[in-house]
């Protein structure tokens, strides 16, 4: 992969490489939540895992992306429970047991 920077004495642009970095992806353990606060406790199991896998792979080459796995704050409540998206979305807003399920 290469990098862009400046040009050259004959106007094309020239070509510095990039230098290597390792990129981590974490699959953690979610818990669902009913309220936006209820996210703390996913972010606390996320923040140890990265500090534990940056722990392992940056020896080697320093680690400049993060990758989390899709609903790793949320969780997939809305799914387990089969909830329409609108009600799921509302739900993050308020708490879980003033959001009416039928609308």
């Amino acid at each position: 992969m290469a990098h862009t920077k400046g040009n050259s004495k004959d106007g094309k642009r020239s070509r510095r490489p990039v230098a290597p970095y390792m990129a981590i992806g974490l699959s953690t353990v979610v818990y669902g939540i009913g309220s936006r606060k209820d996210i703390q406790r996913n972010l606390d199991t996320i923040e140890d895992a990265i500090h534990a896998a940056m722990s392992v792979v940056s020896i080697n080459l320093p680690v400049k992306i993060v990758a989390l796995a899709e609903g790793a704050l949320t969780g997939f409540t809305d799914e387990a429970f089969d909830l329409p998206h609108r009600i799921a979305a509302r739900r993050t807003r308020q708490p879980f047991s003033q959001v009416p399920l039928l609308e």
